[in-house]
């Protein structure tokens, strides 16, 4: 027997997951009403012996017909003493209340359980109901081993509420994510559980605590206590709300306050007694629809290194926002596929991260001839939920006619936003060395404030407006190449894609990796080099003469980097080397035969090999045929190159923005304004401009605008997000049940080419990189390019997001290491240890 209080994370084998909670809500400081837990392997030896797995079908019986043995009986009777007369009996299986599987309301509960009696029948009875029929095929249906539905059984103290209910902390029907609603009834709550009443219900603005809409029940079926054990249920009018003002707004802090404790949506059951709120249970909401949610959305290119990896600062949002909306609205226009002036959002923020309007850009895309959604949504990593190829404009006549304005258009924005962004590249590296010659401590607060609000306003607008146009030049390069591609396949050339877009020019992100290569080599050499990394004190790496030498110049070179470079709070390298020097510990430890440039050389003969198919597949007269579909190649190779380039400057922006803001926060700190520096993240930099501007900022209302958006933030910190919201999505914990031992292959997008066998490391976060052995096969979510170091490591590379065009890909291709992308649930159902072969042409992961 374990009491609440006794309860500790690693004991969910022995409690189940509804006391784990319960006791982990308690432990946070929540009113849960006292219990104790009959543990797993008490209930299993209460029948030892008496059970053989032969009679399963009879289990319920011959439970009901055994005698507790004395010891557990002297134990559950002292517990119940000491709860009082009255007690609830409730199931607490180890594989209930999951993100995956609820089995919500398959377990018996026994209410208002008065005398000794009565008590230990109703233990077995809930025991029993482990082996219900509806258990067993809702076990089989979502993939769980029947042997694995171990049953705890919670003793908890019995309320006699006045009101009782259930609330989702969002609302599981529109997809608002900041809307908290509110199902009551008076009395006991089972009845609303069970779906026998019409409740009334309430919506409640999480984050301002204000009820927006009431809908009232004119009577209702009321269970209540009855004093000598048990529950009765009459009808009963409905003179007016079952809550009042006050609690409500009790109830939706509360509800916040937990949803924070877990960092993702949470399906509550409470109860009101004498007043008070009690929690009874607390579990993962298992469904959410979009009815209120227009359009179609996706995190599709943000997630995978990007700005919706994680859930995303205020501050972070509005630099980003404010360049993402102005540069698709403007390319759209200047490409002729909208009219101007016309009033489209094009993103927003979800359930904490960051979406684009992928529903108003299909709509843009579909005029030009040749456009496949398959293709467009393959390319991004976008989950398809259609038959066939979706969306298609053929090649037609008048197609082609109607869109001859937007091709010229088109081949006119390659020319025009190649040179507006060398130009723009240029500005930044001039901006970037005179902001990097000034001590930005010494400056007055005006210059200060001035130089923030170019920095964030003007500098960053400019040179991300021509990174983002470089990326939509990139996807239109490619769906244009790939019609072309198709057609040629068709008629029997046999072009493998992804060999056409390797081995292209060096690329700027990956130089850290080629330098730290590099660093290992020369320290190799040096045995006391070795031994001062191996034993890994920063200082004395850093003073060590040919090591910290090697090592400052890296960092000065390449110090902008960090393991997650949209994160401004997120220190650079300059400001935390760990990783560096994790990383060259890693490569100190390789043959100099797993040079990464012999892998780069592996590419350029995979890829010359395809340019040779080419000649041949375009011989004799068809000459004309070639050299456009070289043209449109070339186009394809230099934006994917060029792209990453660009992106090597957007890295260093956001260097210089974590700068300046630093010594902003602080001097906002030193004036009693923000109570730690680090803060001005939580602002939109909007805000802080203003707040510069102002003679008399009021710091309580900015303490409180601060709190408010960190509140939201850590709301959904763990929260797996849908990668896609709208009408032809749903998100549905159910989908990510782990799936049984027969499933071996699991499908994602073929985004580098090669096969491989090896051995699964999953990575969460780059926290855990240290855990990487030579020739593993990475498996996470995303990677960033502050990861691109760790390529030379591995052997393969598994993540859940991304696709062809993105940042892994890219480096994945250039590096020879097969990937594959885009596999659903990759890091839950990939496990530590396991070995599979990692198909790269194919896309697909087979455990071995």
């Amino acid at each position: 027997m374990k009491w609440l209080e006794e309860i500790h994370e690693n004991d969910l084998p022995e409690v189940g997951k509804k006391a784990l909670e319960l006791a982990r809500l308690r432990r946070a400081g929540f009113p849960v009403p006292n219990a104790f837990v009959i543990t797993c392997s008490t209930c299993r030896e209460m029948f030892s012996g008496r059970l053989g797995l032969h009679n399963r079908m009879n289990f319920k019986k011959l439970i009901k017909g055994n005698a507790f043995q004395d010891p557990i009986t002297e134990g559950v009777l002292s517990g119940f003493k000491t709860l009082g007369s009255h007690v609830a009996v409730r199931s607490s299986a180890v594989k209930e209340d999951l993100k995956g599987a609820s089995f919500a309301g398959l377990f018996e509960t026994l209410l208002n359980i008065n005398g000794e009696e009565a008590l230990f029948q109703a233990i077995k009875t809930c025991i029993a109901s482990q082996f219900s029929g509806r258990v067993r095929e809702y076990a089989r249906r979502n993939k769980i081993s029947y042997e694995d539905l171990k049953l705890a059984v919670l003793i908890q103290k019995q309320l006699k509420p006045e009101t009782s209910g259930v609330l989702f902390t969002v609302n599981p029907v529109t997809g608002n994510d900041r809307e908290i609603v509110i199902e009551a009834v008076q009395g006991l709550g089972e009845p609303l559980v069970s779906g026998r009443v019409q409740p009334e219900r309430y919506l409640i603005n999480g984050f301002s605590e204000r009820v927006t809409e009431r809908v009232l029940s004119s009577e209702q079926a009321v269970l209540s206590i009855r004093s000598g054990g048990g529950a009765f249920i009459k009808s009963k009018p409905q003179t007016g709300a079952c809550l009042d003002d006050t609690i409500l707004r009790d109830l939706g802090c509360m509800a916040v306050k937990i949803q924070i404790l877990y960092g993702f949506p949470q399906d509550i059951e409470w109860a009101i007694a004498d007043r008070r709120i009690h929690i009874l249970q607390s579990r993962p909401i298992t469904a959410i629809s979009y009815q209120r949610i227009d359009g179609e959305w996706t995190t599709a290119d943000f997630r995978d290194g990007g700005v919706s990896s994680q859930v995303v600062t205020s501050f972070m949002w509005s630099l980003y926002q404010h360049v993402y909306d102005s540069a698709m609205h403007s390319y759209l226009e200047r490409i002729r596929l909208i009219r101007r002036n016309k009033k489209i959002q094009w993103s927003k923020v979800i359930f904490g991260r960051p979406y684009w309007n992928v529903g108003a850009v299909k709509k843009a895309l579909i005029h030009l001839p040749g456009f496949t959604e398959r293709n467009f949504d393959k390319d991004l990593g976008i989950e398809i939920t259609y038959q066939g190829d979706g969306a298609v404009t053929p090649f037609r006549l008048l197609g082609l006619l109607r869109a001859i304005p937007v091709m010229l258009a088109i081949g006119k924005t390659y020319l025009l936003q190649k040179i507006e962004t060398q130009k723009a590249v240029r500005k930044f590296e001039h901006y970037e060395k005179v902001i990097l010659t000034k001590n930005l401590s010494a400056m007055k607060n005006e210059d200060l404030g001035e130089l923030f609000a170019d920095l964030v306003h003007n500098r960053h607008l400019e040179l991300e407006t021509a990174y983002f146009k470089t990326i939509f030049n990139t996807a239109n390069a490619r769906l244009d190449f790939k019609a072309m591609l198709d057609k040629a396949n068709k008629k029997g050339a046999g072009f493998e894609y992804l060999p056409l877009i390797t081995a292209l020019k060096p690329l700027k992100t990956a130089a850290p990796l080629f330098e730290l290569w590099n660093i290992s080599r020369r320290i190799n050499r040096e045995p006391e080099a070795i031994k001062v990394l191996t034993a890994g004190k920063t200082e004395k790496i850093f003073a060590h003469p040919i090591l910290g030498a090697a090592l400052k110049d890296f960092i000065k070179k390449y110090g902008y980097h960090s393991t997650r470079e949209l994160d401004l709070r997120t220190p650079r390298w300059r400001e935390d080397p760990k990783f560096v020097i994790e990383t060259l510990q890693a490569y100190s430890k390789l043959d100099d035969k797993d040079n990464p440039r012999s892998r780069v050389e592996m590419n350029k003969n995979l890829y010359e090999n395809e340019l040779e198919k080419l000649r041949r597949f375009f011989s004799g007269h068809k000459i004309v045929q070639r050299k456009c579909f070289i043209r449109k190649l070339e186009r394809v190779r230099f934006h994917t190159w060029y792209k990453e380039e660009v992106r090597d400057r957007s890295a260093r922006m956001y260097s210089l923005i974590r700068n300046v803001s630093l010594e902003v926060g602080h001097r906002l700190t030193q004036n009693g304004i923000l109570s730690k520096n680090d803060h001005i993240f939580y602002l939109p930099y909007q805000e802080v401009i203003d707040i510069l501007r102002d003679k008399t900022p009021d710091p309580k209302t900015i303490r409180r605008r601060i709190q408010a958006n960190k509140i939201y933030m850590l709301s959904f910190r763990n929260f797996d997000n849908p990668n896609e919201i709208g009408h032809r999505w749903r998100y549905h914990h159910d989908d990510e049940i782990k799936k049984s031992e027969t499933d071996r292959i699991y499908q994602g997008i073929a985004c580098a080419s090669g096969k491989t066998t090896g051995v699964i490391r999953v990575i969460r976060d780059i926290n855990e990189s240290n855990k990487l052995q030579k020739d593993d096969i990475l498996v996470t979510r995303f990677t960033d390019p502050g990861w691109t170091a760790l390529f030379p490591l591995l052997s393969g590379v598994i993540t859940e997001t991304g696709g062809i065009l993105s940042h892994a890909a890219v480096i994945a291709r250039e590096y020879g290491v097969p990937a594959v992308l885009a596999v659903p649930n990759a890091t839950r159902n990939l496990e530590d240890g396991q070995r599979v072969i990692l198909d790269g042409n194919k896309g697909e992961v087979q455990i071995l």
